[in-house]
């Protein structure tokens, strides 16, 4: 039986649908324990939220002195919850005991959740299927063939959790469990949140609770663990659990897709009902009591199984022999269009991806279309080409640890598990897709109407009766057909729409009916008349929905249509701008707002009396016409020259712009041009000279002057000359003061170092860090006429830098590769002024900071 809630709108188009796997607004879960020594942690809760943002709390519903969690996830994104500190609340770790550990999740809208245990070594995903996860009878599917690291540690179990209070749950273990006979129903009591955890007697494979048969008179959730286990033949042991679903929501077709361990996938087929035929890609296999099961491996892309009556499957995969577990969806439910799950880690993250034919070239990932394409697909065996799967990993380019992976489908639904871990540590698997057989299919989300609409929504099932509607402030209804005339804002919020149905008890699904708000705006500038024409953009804004025309009024009697749009005004003044929206529902809204046009200022330049320039001199020029200027030299503009006046210090071409009060600009009228008189340029000073004590050392000042001037005139053989020579016992610094032939002045300087005698002098340390300071291994040659070579050579022996020229430094560098921090061995030769050969040698320490 299907319920189907159509909606239907007088005069309205529709908005495409938006859903996102398994949402809902309720989530019950009941969280295993894991083995902390292997690894159980941390854990959280992903949370994705679709078109609508959603305030969502979790809380533990049986423990009263827990503060719920409130968090607050904006639409269209994802959201991790870290419960790792509260991992003694929710971890069901008492066995055969009632305990208040039911975690209960509930959202303000639809949202997608799923329970992440992201332990680096033992860790699986729990996909939280809402109200799919919640039933009055369930057949407990598990793996059966791998075995498990020993008892008591180690464990293997299900956990039930209670909706309501006075539940009462009957048990018929399949197998032996911790205190309970195989085949001997006993009967527990539980309240809303309390959760009861039973464990396999044996860690046997075979003795696992598969078929275990679970009776409540009220609706309750499952979630089963398997700890540590470890694929066959090999060494790895990892967890495989899932939140199951309920025998109501079982099917008959399913498919699987392999993941990536280093022999097959294996899965489990578990009846329901007695004389159930499994067939394999079109081939009979098995025929099956209820709570019996059939174990298939896997090693194709991909396989089909088909049942004559509705199974569940458990599905084990990962990396290598690192494995998790899942329950596997029937394809007869229509799966989702929009997917959102969160990578953990670095490690690879695979996509297995389920669709029909016509769907394969609708897929985006984080709004990218070339990650899967129709060509990443093939045909699933046994579906006569019904059915295509794909399976990629995405790169940590386009998610990576703790970054959400987005997969949507423009013109279809799809199926998808993830399979995230590596060969080396754990593999976390989950299922994400439409868990429910029977259902009530919304015809969209988030419906936005114009204000005085009539809205008709209308739900029908052959097989479904006594349907009840709830809406905002108290609204109730009864009947399948709902009828909301003259609509308003205080109308709008989430319609409920619960259907008694023939298997799962009831259904329930809601519908979010609101107005359309289109608000226009946009930003009337003022601008100059001369600055071209005027840019208008709308930043009118929508609820929902999408504006779909933009009409203007320039004020002028002219029009214009777009988002944005360029207008000409041909005079200054201000202007009456009208913009009037519709949006996609033909809702309008308006706004008016003034556009002001500036005039342009005039002026120019005042010609200076005088026009040659030294280059170090100076010349005042003046501007009229602006409140403030900008200076040109050459076109070039002079940053930070905004006054009326200018002291220009160099020949040129100058022009000036002008500025109004209001901002304004306009070419000023008229220019300056400044011939210079060639100069020396800036004063500068020249590198340190060293000198031997007493002995003749020649200076040398720039070649540009006519004249120049040494002071003071202390131990040079003249004082008015270019290059004096220097004699002395002390050193001294000289100001030299050149005037060039076009009687520009400046003053160097320059500083002169005495030494004792004739040497090389090399430092004993040096930085080449490249800041500035050290950066090369600089030695002096004093009193040196000939300087032979300086030599470096590593703690190899090896030479790593040789230079003839004392002007030449090394940088640290041998073959351009930067050595490495250590001590250096130097040789250096050269004869001295006095004819003397010296050699020195000695060490450098190069240090890298």
């Amino acid at each position: 039986m299907r319920i189907k809630l159509f909606l239907l709108v007088l005069g309205i188009c529709s908005l495409p649908l938006f859903a996102v796997a398994q949402t809902d607004t309720t989530f019950w879960f009941a969280a295993p324990d894991l083995q902390q020594a292997h690894g159980d942690r941390p854990v959280l809760l992903r949370l994705t939220a679709g078109a609508t943002a959603a305030t969502v709390t979790i809380s533990i519903p049986a423990n009263a002195a827990f503060t719920p969690l409130v968090v607050t996830v904006p639409a269209n994104s994802a959201q991790s919850v870290d419960l790792t500190s509260y991992i003694d609340l929710i971890e069901n770790s008492v066995v055969n005991t009632v305990s208040d550990r039911g975690i209960k999740v509930t959202s303000t809208a639809m949202i997608s959740c799923y329970y992440d245990i992201a332990n680096g070594l033992n860790g699986d995903i729990y996909a939280l299927k809402g109200a799919n996860a919640l039933g009055f009878k369930f057949t407990l599917p598990f793996q059966m063939v791998f075995d498990g690291s020993g008892l008591p540690n180690y464990t293997c179990s299900f956990s039930i959790v209670a909706t309501e209070d006075n539940t009462t749950v009957t048990i018929t273990p399949k197998s032996a469990l911790l205190s309970y006979p195989a085949g001997v129903p006993f009967t527990i009591t539980l309240n809303r949140g309390q959760t009861y955890t039973c464990q396999a007697a044996t860690n046997t494979p075979a003795a696992r609770p598969g078929g275990t048969i679970v009776v409540a008179n009220k609706r309750i959730a499952i979630s089963t663990k398997d700890d540590s286990i470890r694929y066959p033949g090999a060494g790895c042991s990892d967890t495989a659990g899932d939140q199951l679903i309920p025998d109501c929501n079982a099917g008959t077709s399913f498919i699987i897709p392999r993941g990536y361990l280093n022999g097959p996938d294996y899965y489990y087929v578990f009846a329901i009902n007695n004389n159930t035929s499994v067939s394999v890609n079109g081939i009979a296999v098995a025929t099956l009591a209820a709570g019996s099961f059939y174990t298939g491996t896997l090693s194709d892309p991909s396989c089909s199984i088909q049942t004559s009556s509705p199974v569940h499957v458990f599905h084990v995969s990962g990396f290598g022999c690192e494995v998790g577990g899942a329950v596997i969806p029937s394809i007869e439910n229509e799966g989702s269009s929009f997917i959102g799950v969160t990578r953990a880690s670095s490690n690879p993250f695979g996509l297995n991806i389920l669709c029909r034919p016509a769907h394969i070239g609708g897929f985006s990932v984080n709004g990218l279309t070339t990650v899967l394409q129709a060509t990443d697909f093939s045909a699933v065996p046994g579906t006569n080409g019904n059915w295509m799967v794909a399976r990629i990993q995405i790169n940590n380019t386009l998610a990576g640890a703790g970054q959400s992976v987005r997969v949507q489908n423009a013109t279809g639904r799809f199926h998808l598990g993830m399979i995230h871990g590596d060969v080396s540590s754990t593999t976390r698997y989950g299922y994400f897709s439409d868990f429910e057989k029977i259902n009530i299919d919304l015809a969209q989300y988030d419906t936005l109407y114009c204000k005085g609409s009539t809205v008709m929504l209308a739900a029908s099932s052959p097989g479904a009766s006594d349907f009840q509607w709830t809406g905002p402030n108290g609204f109730t209804a009864t009947g399948p057909n709902l009828q909301l005339t003259n609509f308003q804002e205080s109308n709008q919020g989430f319609y409920t729409v619960n259907a008694v149905s023939a298997r799962c008890g009831y259904i329930e699904r809601k519908i979010w009916v609101g107005i359309q708000l289109p608000v226009a705006d946009f930003t009337a500038p003022s601008q100059c008349i001369n600055a071209g024409p005027v840019s208008l953009s709308s930043s009118s804004t929508i609820n929902a929905g999408s504006i779909t025309s933009f009409n203007w009024k320039f004020g002028t009697g002219a029009v214009g249509s777009g988002q944005q749009v360029n207008y000409q005004y041909t005079t200054a003044g201000t202007y009456s701008v009208t913009l009037v929206v519709s949006s996609n529902k033909l809702c309008r809204d308006s706004i008016q707002k003034v556009v002001t046009i500036l005039p342009s200022p005039s002026g120019g330049v005042l010609t200076p009396t005088t026009t040659n320039i030294c280059e170090t001199g100076t010349i005042l020029l003046t501007a009229t016409g602006g409140a403030t200027y900008q200076w040109f030299l050459n076109a070039a503009p002079l940053a930070g020259i905004t006054a009326a006046t200018l002291t220009a210090t160099q020949p040129g071409l100058y022009t000036v712009e002008l500025i109004s009060a209001q901002g304004c600009r306009a070419p000023g009228m008229g220019s300056a041009t400044l011939t210079g008189v060639v100069g020396p340029g800036s004063n500068i000073r020249y590198r340190t000279i060293n000198a031997v004590r007493d002995q003749p050392q020649t200076l040398q000042a720039r070649s540009i002057g006519a004249s120049y001037s040494w002071s003071p005139a202390i131990g040079l053989s003249a004082a008015n000359i270019a290059n004096p020579v220097f004699r002395a016992t002390q050193g001294q610094e000289y100001l030299i003061t050149i005037r060039t032939p076009g009687n520009c002045v400046l003053v160097d300087t320059q500083a002169v170092r005495i030494f004792a005698n004739g040497n090389i002098y090399v430092p004993t340390a040096f930085t080449p860090n490249a800041d500035g300071l050290n950066d090369k291994l600089e030695f002096f040659s004093i009193g040196i006429k000939q300087f032979n070579f300086l030599r470096i050579f590593n703690r190899w022996g090896q030479l790593v830098f040789e230079t003839r020229s004392d002007q030449v430094f090394w940088d640290g560098r041998f073959n351009g590769i930067l050595q490495a921090t250590g001590v250096y061995v130097w040789y250096a030769e050269g004869i001295t002024n006095d004819d003397v050969k010296i050699f020195q040698k000695g060490l450098v320490t190069l240090v890298r900071k």
